[in-house]
This record gives C-alpha cells, sequence and structure tokens, in this order.
C-alpha cells in the first residue's frame, strides 16, 4: 500500500507527523518527486509489508494498554513458571558460606 498513492507534499508532511505504519509501528518517511512533483510515504522496515497507517494516538494508547496486560500475565503466571517468580536476595553472610568462607 505505502508509496503507491501520489500526495501532495503537504498530505505526506500530515502522515508522517501524525501516523506510524500499521504492521510495525514504525515511523514513515516521505519521498518527494521533483518531476511529478508529488509526494509519497512508505515504512522503511525492510520487508515490512506495511497494508496501511494507524494514528501515533491509538499506538501510544495500545502500548499503554499492552503494559497492564503483561502485568496481569505475569501476575496469573508467576507460581506456574519459575522464571517469573521473584527472587529472593541473600545476605552476605549466607553468599559468604555458599563461596566457603
Amino acid at each position: 500500500m505505502t508509496g503507491s498513492i501520489p500526495l501532495t507534499p503537504l498530505e505526506a508532511a500530515f502522515l508522517t507527523r501524525d501516523c506510524l505504519c500499521s504492521d510495525c509501528w514504525a515511523h514513515l518517511i516521505e519521498h518527494f518527486d521533483g518531476r511529478t512533483r508529488t509526494a509519497t510515504v512508505r515504512c522503511p522496515t525492510e520487508g515490512c509489508p506495511c497494508s496501511g497507517y494507524v494514528s501515533k494516538g491509538f499506538v501510544e494508547r495500545r502500548r499503554a494498554e499492552s503494559v497492564g496486560e503483561r502485568i496481569e500475565a505475569i501476575d496469573a503466571l508467576k507460581e506456574s513458571v519459575s522464571w517469573l517468580k521473584p527472587v529472593q536476595k541473600k545476605t552476605e553472610a549466607e553468599l559468604l558460606k555458599e563461596l566457603g568462607f
């Protein structure tokens, strides 16, 4: 999708300012064609299909939601997944005893 629709430079500037790639959330880049005096916008991520654009506000909200979901998932799984359990800190005496002192 990206780069296929010719835009005015002003439209391209608004897109690159306000939107991100809908697939990888990368910042968009603009290419201006001096011959046709049009611009195209594309995702700079190699291999990304970039099937559209999303607003930066959407991405910020989604990232905030993801942080909350991560915290909930850790709480739900910490009893069954050993590496999610909090590490018990050892005292200096316990550490020295383990080292043989």
